[in-house]
């Protein structure tokens, strides 16, 4: 295999959906400014991404919120109930954390601002591609502040009684929301990393999700994060 081709096929290969070309152009171009991500399609509208993905089988789509017709909420939905290992990375220009809710349970990975840098973009690709969360840094900024604010939640508001989460489990979930790293978590609450890595293993099995993605959406749904 020739060393054009090798590279080729390491490329994150990325569908853009977003109902206005120039943005689209703006976009793909800051996305391919460096050598490995490469735009393999583009789609205006909601049912066009979800069948452009099914189509081209992308590593990762970066979805607008607002698309004309089907909307990028819904149409995220739609693409995650048929390709639920597909990562998709919200684009919106609202930073508004409901916005943020409904996208993540709607099945998206990340979130996004339009206004973000051709950096940002590249990474919230990079992340999505390895299945893990991104959130443009003003949008990490709140949802931290949220969660300092916020407080432990109380283990009581588990659905589930059988799942009996701890506190200090429900308080180490909260800070994963938060994206924060196992070794922030531990310097944040004074514990050793292999601690933390132990409570967060008790976590996964506990609540059946076993990525940080999952965590992060079920954080944000039972309000440990209040959007």
């Amino acid at each position: 295999m020739d060393d054009h081709l090798s590279k080729n096929m390491n490329k994150i290969r990325v569908v853009v959906a977003d109902d206005h070309r120039t943005l689209r152009e703006g976009v793909k171009a800051l996305l391919e400014a460096e050598q490995d991500i490469e735009v393999v399609a583009e789609a205006e509208e909601g049912r066009d991404a979800i069948a452009t993905a099914i189509r081209v089988k992308p590593d990762v789509v970066l979805m607008d919120v607002a698309l004309v017709g089907l909307d990028g909420i819904e149409a995220t939905r739609k693409l995650h109930n048929e390709m639920p290992e597909l990562p998709i990375v919200m684009l919106s220009a609202h930073p508004e954390l409901h916005l943020v809710r409904a996208t993540l349970e709607a099945g998206a990975i990340g979130y996004v601002l339009k206004r973000a840098s051709g950096r940002e973009l590249r990474e919230a690709v990079r992340s999505g591609a390895q299945g893990k969360p991104y959130f443009s840094e003003e949008i990490m900024h709140v949802i931290r502040e949220r969660a300092r604010s916020s407080g432990t939640p109380d283990p009581a508001r588990a659905e589930n009684p059988a799942i009996a989460l701890t506190g200090r489990e429900f308080e180490i979930l909260q800070l994963i929301a938060g994206g924060h790293s196992n070794r922030e978590i531990a310097e944040i609450l004074s514990l050793s990393i292999k601690t933390i890595e132990t409570h967060r293993m008790h976590i996964m099995e506990k609540l059946d999700i076993h990525d940080v993605a999952g965590l992060t959406r079920y954080a944000i749904r039972k309000g440990l994060i209040e959007c």
